[in-house]
This record gives C-alpha cells, structure tokens and sequence, in this order.
C-alpha cells in the first residue's frame, strides 16, 4: 500500500548530491517509514474498529469528514499501512473501502480515505499511550425525548464569539445546572441517568478547561466543566425532542453564538425527525453539491465540476490550479451553500504551496474574518500563530499566544509560544516554556526535537553560539534523524555551528542537507553558500569554488549568487586588483540594496586599502554608510575605516607625507579625535600636525592621554609651539621614534631659516636608532648643514660620512658634497680622490659633468694642462647644451691654447 509518488518523494529526498563527493547515509527506524493496519468487529459485529500503531513521537492523527459517507485520516511519519492479513469490505459491517495516498505538498505522511456504507454513522477516534490509534465505527442510537436520560457523547466548539459545549443525550435529559465562577466551574447533574458505554471523554478546547462526567450508583451522572480564567458568561440552550444541551461560555468581549445554538439543534431535531440521528461529528460541514448548473463550454456544470477538479489537481501537485478551480466555484455560484468549507480548503492549498509567509497569513486572517467559528478555529488561531513568528511580527504572536482559543494541552502551542518569546529576546521565560514540552511530549518525537533545536537557537540568539553548539551535540540520534526531516531546521543548525565557528560540523550539516534536499529552490542555495564559506574557513579553497561554481550554475538568479560572486573575486586574489573592483562595482550597481550589496562594498573597500589606497577605500565605506544605518553594519564599517585611517596614516607618515596623513583623518567623516577607542589615529594624526608644523591643534589631540608617547609628544608640542627649539631638552635615552620624526621635520623647517643651533639642539644627540634609514639620512645631512653652516667642517665631514658609509655612489649628490667640504677643509689633495669617485661612478650626469669640472679646477692648478683638458671636455661631453657644457668647452680651448 506504498503509494508510488511516495516512493518517488522518499527516493528525491535521499539522491546523493555527487558535486560534494560525500555521501552521508541517513537510515532512520524503520518505524517511521510504515506500521501495519488491523480490522476488527466489536460487539458481535456492531461495530467496526480500525486500529495501528503510531511511529513513536508521532502527533494524534487528524480526522476530517470529506462527504457523508468519506472520512479521511492524515498521519504524519508513514508512508505506507499495509492491513495485516485478508481484509474484505464485502464481510463488513460500516466499511465500504480503505485507502491510503501521499499527502501532497512534500510533507512526510499519508492519507487514509475510509468510505463508508451509510451516511451518519458514529465514529470515535482513542489513541492509547502505548500509541496505539482505534478508530470506531457505528450506527448512532436515536434520541428520544422519554424514559431515563443516558449522555451518548460530548463535543466542544472554540470560536472567536464564545465556546459551545455540546452534549448528545437521549431521554427526558432534565439537568441541574450551577455557576461558580469564584471556583471557575460549571456544574451538571442528572438525576437517574447513565452514561452510555459508548461514551468518550470530551477534548476541551477554548474557554472549557477540562470536562468531566461521571456516573454514581443510584442512577445519577454528575459533570464538572472546567472554566478558563477569561470566561465570565454561561448560557445554557437545551432540548429534549432534539437530544442536546448546549452550554455556551462566553469571555467578557465576546459578543456570543445563541443564534447558532439555536440553529444546531434545530438541525439535530430535524435529523431525528427524518429518521437518521445525527453525531456531534457530523456537525462539520462536508461538501453538499448544490441544484444550480451554469454552462461551460456547451456543457451543464454544476458546484461538484468545480470542487471535483480542484481535488484531482491537488492530487497531481497542481495546487494553484486547484485554488483557481475553487475561485471559479466562489464566482460562479456566490449563494454557494459550502462557502465556509472552500474557505478552510483554500487556506489548506496555501499552506501546501509554500507560500510567503505573509501572503499565507493574510489569507488566513481574511478566512478567520469571514469564518470565526469554525469548526477548525483553534487549529486556525495555531496557524496564525505561527506565521506571526515566521514573518517575525512577535509583538502580534504575544498578543494571542494565551488565547483561550488555542488547543490545548499542544506542545505545539508551546514551542510557538516559546519562539515568540525567544524573537522578544525574553530568554529565562522562554526557556521555561521549551523546556516544559519535555513531559508533554512523552515518546521525544518531532515536538522535542523542535524544542531541543530551538534551545539551541535561544542559546545562539543571546550570544553564546558555544553554549548553542553544545546543546546540539547532546541531541539523540532520533532528534537528528526528526531534525532532518526539516530542511529548515537542519540548515539552522548548520548555521548555529557556523556561528561557533564549528566549521567540520557546519560542513557536515550542511552536506546532510544537500544529500537531502539538493533540489530545494529556496534554501538548497543557501546551504551550498554556507558550505563553500565553512571551505573557505577550513583553508580548502578549491571545495568552496567549486561550490561557488555550482551554485551560480544551478541557481544564477538566487540571492545567494550575488554572494557567489562576491565570494569568488575575493579569493582569486591571482586576478589582477582592477578587474576584481570592476566586477564588484558592476554587482553593486546591478543589484538592489541588500547585505551582498553591504558585503561588496566592504570587499571594494578591503580591496582598495589592502593595496595602499586608504583614501579611496575610506571614501567607500563613506558611500556604504550614507546607504545604511543598521548598527551591526555600522559598527563592522567603523572598524574597517578606523584601520585603513591607521594603516594609510601611518604609511603617510612613513613617506614623508604627513598632509596625506591630515587628509586622511578629514576623510574619515566622523568626529573621533576625542574618542578612547581612536587614540593610536589621534598620536598619528598629532604627529602629522607637528611634523608640518601646526602644534596648537596636535597639542589638543594629546592632551589626557597616558598612553606613551602621548605625554611626551605633548611637551614635545608646547616647546615647539613657543616659536624657538632651544629650550628642547637635547638628550634623552628614552626618547621615541615619534619625537625623532617631529623633530627631524621641525630642524628642517629651522635649516630653511639658517637656524644651525636649532638644528643641532634638535638632532644632535639623538640616538641613531629611532629613525628608519631615510629618516637617518635626512637627519645626518641637517646636521652636516648646520656644522657646515657654523663653519665646522670637521663634524661636517664626520656626519657626511656616517652618511655615506657603505653606501653607493648612486645620484652622487651626497658624495659631490662630501668631496667639496674635503676641498673647503683640507684642499685640493684631500679631495681630488673623492671627486673622481663621484666622476666614476654617480648616475646623474649633471653631479657626474661637475665632479668631472672640479677635477679639472684641481689638476689646472697643478699645471697637469693635458689632464685638466681631458676632465672638461668629459664634462661638455656628459651634460651637452647646458650652462656647464659651454663652461667646460671654454675653459678646455683655453687651456689648449695655453699648451
């Protein structure tokens, strides 16, 4: 009794996804697939009973009357109940045929269709706690108004305007009726009647709490009705000739349901009187094809054509058509008896069509308007319930999740509840709540495991995503065989390791959930993603591209694919950096604002200061910040701006370019030079501003910080504000590199002015390690100027040449001056050999053409004539058409006239 789109389901749900070369095999207890089916006749053949047992943890099936003689079944967690030997509808009693189809819409479950021989048969349903599910089938005994009262059955109806209790009964039924509401109970008591030893206890729902008979020796029956803390009106509306007492509770805003009270036992008594008592069950409305026939293409068609067909559609998946179909219905025959029925089917269709959760709850909402006291309000009231949380409107979900309304005892009221209060970030209570489905659900089924996954959740959600994945890894193997059978859930928990950052945990989520649900349009990208970015954390770059390929190939219009990209060029890091920024540019420009679009631009802006744009990528996240104001998005680009400011300062400062370094901080946008968490960019940018001179606005940034060298920049900064250096101290052992720089650039504004004492004070005795090698340089040839400037060749030269040593000749200017400052200090001699390096070996051709003119100065003064010449038709030769050329060809005819 498998049907075969079952096993076609079964078979999608479980195809290997061979792109993650891993095959995750998932084999859950064969009780969850299929249990076997039983047949019975009870009471010498006066009644039938179906009976099976439930997979464990499985809910109470759901009966629903499809017509009057079809009932059907739903039962979740099977997808086969074979009868368990011969079983022959012909040798039975009520049973004309028992079938079994897959539920459509995807969901794991089957339905029995039970078709019965005669209209307005009894049946009751009884599921036992060893899971065992009976189903009863039986003529109803007809209701007389004489002779002793014995209560047959019970029912309650929720609804939005009060609840009805119903009692069937059959006798004179004369009841004493009390009221306590300071004990929240009504009471019921008959006087010489019995119950009936078909009776059931009666499910409360709505305002009923509880309901209670119970039968005593000497012919008495007492009945207690539980009374919600809401309710605050009884009205009672009873008959003998139709064999029903209606008690009606209504809540102080209710606006009541006499007139159907009324109406229903005006229908009970009508039944009676045409021979063919009625069950409370029967109350529910079933489809009634109507007299009137439209014409349909040149065929008459009647409300059945309408309703037929949305059900074969159903059947094949075609779940929009069926809703089209059953629109037609409502606009063809509007005056249609079976409006309430459509109602509740077109709700049912939505939900199987997986739509939006929004677009499901406001047709939900327009069905309760139009239908709020139907006979599925408290299943109704549950699913608005929790498309209130699905679409996050928790707010909404607080204001009915103690409704009355809800059905009780349902450990699925708790878990919404407990999810509603989870999305309010109320932790403790919600907690309490998830945890109190543990007893409610005795057999751990799908309940506990939702409850489990959403502790977890809770646990994540507050910040603690290593509490979170603690509590998932002590789930059972049954919590994870039910959770996979969520593709949500799974890939939730996926997520949660992620998070932890537990990436060979995420990984394998999220490669159970591709084996599972490859197909999945809208969360199969998601969990392809997800793996690819659990790849990357893991180092294995090549597993996360190829996911990345596959998911752009599989799912190029997904949202997801935005990120693909994304994810791609940020780790081709072998493609050059103006290609990348183009295709990024491109994905931001094309796309709406999102968190891709967010992560693009924070790509561009990593990508730019990464390779020594600092402007540019602060100008970025500027742009990002003017198109969001979402905290976390914030604060991420704050950081992101706070280093590139740092790291393009410090660069700045590095090169010499401390206007850069200002610019930078103006950049930045933000006020941030009074802020704690900025005081490296705040030393920078001091140092920036001191070393180009303007000490009263880098004294401010410096002033209350304690960090070094803050405090030491800031006297630094007051001395030099005065105007003259000499009041520097000249020494210090502990002196940082920060003051070094100021200084050095401070000397070169004192050399501009010829201040040589200035320059010495500020560089003379600094220690030669504070300062990079270019920073040495530029310092060691301020001090040459200045001794040079004073007229002391001799610490002059002794700076020139800790400059020079080991050195290159390079452009030659630094030994051009060297070897002139030899000739001012001990002539011609000492110098001759430091010019004809310079003429040997300096690169630039004009300090190369010069030393080569010095060397003929030198060797004309000792009369080496043929030397001298040779020197400065070099130097014509070196630097033709220039000043020096035309000096050096007069000067060498000169010289040969003179030989």
């Amino acid at each position: 009794m498998i049907p075969s789109r079952s096993l076609a389901a079964l078979l999608r749900r479980v195809r290997p996804l061979l792109f993650l070369a891993l095959l995750l095999a998932w084999t859950p207890d064969a009780r969850a697939f299929y249990t076997v089916m039983n047949y019975a006749a009870e009471e010498f053949g006066k009644r039938d009973v179906l009976s099976f047992q439930l997979p464990p943890g499985e809910p109470r099936p759901q009966l629903a009357l499809t017509g009057d003689k079809s009932l059907r079944i739903t039962i979740t967690g099977l997808l086969a109940l074979p009868f368990v030997g011969d079983f022959d509808p012909k040798k039975t009693r009520f049973l004309e045929s028992v079938k079994v189809e897959e539920i459509p819409g995807g969901k794991m479950g089957i339905y029995l269709n039970i078709t019965l021989k005669e209209p307005f048969l009894d049946f009751r349903d009884n599921l036992s706690k060893e899971g065992l599910f009976r189903l009863e089938f039986e003529r109803y005994p007809v209701a007389l108004a004489v002779g002793p009262t014995r209560l047959l059955e019970g029912r309650v109806l929720a609804g939005r305007d009060a609840t009805l209790l119903l009692l069937s009964y059959t006798g004179h039924g004369w009841v004493r009726k009390s009221v306590d509401f300071g004990a929240r109970v009504v009471r019921l008591e008959w006087q010489g009647s019995s119950l009936d030893q078909g009776w059931r206890e009666v499910a409360p729902e709505g305002l009923v709490d509880k309901f209670h008979a119970q039968a005593f020796q000497g012919s008495q029956v007492e009945a207690e009705i539980g009374l919600d803390p809401a309710a605050s009106d009884v009205h009672f509306y009873r008959s003998s000739e139709a064999g029903t007492l209606v008690v009606e509770i209504r809540a102080a805003h209710q606006i009541g349901r006499q007139q159907e009270a009324e109406e229903i036992i005006r229908r009970r008594q009508e039944s009676l009187q045409k021979g063919h008592p009625e069950p409370l069950n029967r109350l529910t409305p079933v489809f009634v094809n109507g007299p009137n026939k439209v014409i349909l293409n040149k065929v008459a068609v009647d409300e059945a054509y309408y309703w037929d067909t949305a059900k074969e559609a159903e059947k094949d998946y075609h779940f929009a058509k069926a809703l089209g179909y059953l629109s037609g219905l409502l606009e063809v025959f509007p005056d249609t008896a079976n409006r309430e029925l459509i109602e509740l089917y077109r709700v049912e269709l939505a939900s199987k069509m997986n739509w939006q959760p929004s677009w499901a709850l406001a047709k939900l909402e327009e069905a309760m308007v139009r239908q709020p006291n139907n006979h599925r309000y408290p299943l109704f009231r549950l699913q608005q319930l929790k498309l209130l949380n699905r679409v996050k409107q928790f707010e909404n979900a607080m204001a009915i999740m103690n409704d009355p309304n809800l059905p009780k005892n349902s450990p699925e009221v708790q878990i919404e509840r407990g999810r509603a209060l989870l999305g309010l970030q109320q932790w403790e209570k919600a907690q309490d709540l998830l945890h109190g489905v543990f007893p409610l659900d005795t057999a751990n089924g799908d309940f506990s495991a939702e409850a489990n996954y959403l502790l977890a959740r809770l646990e994540a959600d507050r910040g603690d995503p290593e509490k979170a994945a603690a509590a998932l890894r002590k789930l059972s193997r049954d919590h994870w065989h039910r959770l996979s059978n969520h593709p949500d859930w799974l890939l939730d928990v996926g997520e949660i390791f992620y998070e932890n950052r537990s990436y060979e945990e995420a990984l394998h989520r999220f490669a159970i959930f591709l084996n599972n649900y490859p197909k999945d349009p809208e969360l199969a990208p998601r969990a392809m993603l997800r793996a690819a970015e659990s790849n990357r954390r893991l180092k294995r770059n090549d597993a996360a591209l190829d996911l990345l390929n596959h998911l752009l190939l599989e799912y190029p219009d997904s949202d997801q694919a935005i990120w693909a990209k994304i994810h791609r060029l940020q780790m081709d890091e072998a493609k050059e950096l103006e290609p990348r920024l183009k295709e990024l540019w491109s994905i931001i420009h094309s796309s709406s604002f999102n968190d891709a679009v967010v992560e693009a631009y924070i790509t561009v802006a990593s990508l730019q200061g990464d390779s020594g744009s600092h402007r540019e990528s602060i100008q970025t996240l500027n742009t990002l910040l003017t198109l969001t104001s979402r905290q976390s998005v914030v604060e991420r680009v704050h950081i992101l701006k706070h280093h590139y400011m740092v790291e393009g300062m410090k660069s700045a400062l590095k090169e010499d370019r401390p206007e850069f370094a200002v610019a930078l901080a103006e950049a930045f946008g933000a006020d941030w030079r009074k802020e704690s968490a900025f005081t490296d960019a705040r030393i920078l940018l001091a140092e920036a501003l001191m070393r180009m001179g303007i000490y009263d606005r880098a004294v401010d940034l410096v002033k209350g910080v304690d960090v070094s060298p803050a405090p030491e920049m800031l006297k630094l900064g007051k001395m030099l504000a005065v105007g003259s250096p000499l009041g520097v101290e000249a020494h210090r052992k502990d002196l940082f590199p920060e003051e070094a720089r100021i200084r050095l650039n401070a000397a070169s504004r004192q050399a501009e002015r010829q201040e040589w004492e200035a320059v010495l004070v500020l560089l003379e005795r600094m220690p030669d390690d504070l300062l990079d090698d270019e920073g040495q340089a530029h310092r060691l040839r301020l001090l040459a100027k200045a001794e040079e400037g004073r007229g002391r060749f001799p610490e002059a030269v002794g700076n020139l040449e800790n400059l020079l040593f080991n050195r290159p000749v390079g452009e030659g200017m630094d030994y051009f001056w060297y070897a002139s400052l030899l000739q001012s200090w001990k002539g011609d001699d000492k110098s001759t050999e430091a010019f004809a390096q310079v003429a040997e070996g300096a690169e630039n051709p004009e300090i190369k053409a010069l030393a080569h003119m010095r060397l003929g100065d030198i060797l004309q003064r000792k009369n080496k004539l043929d030397e001298a010449q040779k020197h400065y038709q070099e130097a014509k030769l070196l630097y033709p058409r220039s000043a020096w050329s035309k000096v050096s060809e007069e000067i060498a005819q000169q010289l040969e006239m003179v030989k």
